[in-house]
């Protein structure tokens, strides 16, 4: 379950990362305060989904999985002892 979890963890912060920056772009190009024009897209979910559409390339594809696969992979990382006593003091 923890591999599940970081897999679609890691693909909500690429696609987050994405919406981020595509929400940048346009408020740049608008000359809006960025904050603003970020709510209000992502108010609209039919917006949101049209800007991410507009903006797909077949690149963020091999991104997305890339983020999906480390971030399962590393959802099973074993904690060493001495890590563990490092953690705990």
């Amino acid at each position: 379950s923890f591999g599940i979890a970081g897999g679609l963890l890691a693909l909500f912060g690429c696609m987050l990362g994405n919406f981020l920056a595509m929400c940048g772009l346009v408020a740049a190009d608008a000359g809006q305060p960025i904050v603003d024009l970020t709510l209000a897209i992502a108010s609209h979910p039919a917006l949101a989904a049209e800007l991410m559409l507009a903006t797909f390339s077949p690149m963020d594809l091999l991104f997305y999985a890339i983020a999906v696969f480390q971030g399962y992979k590393f959802s099973f990382r074993e904690i060493q002892d001495h890590e563990l006593e490092a953690m705990l003091g």
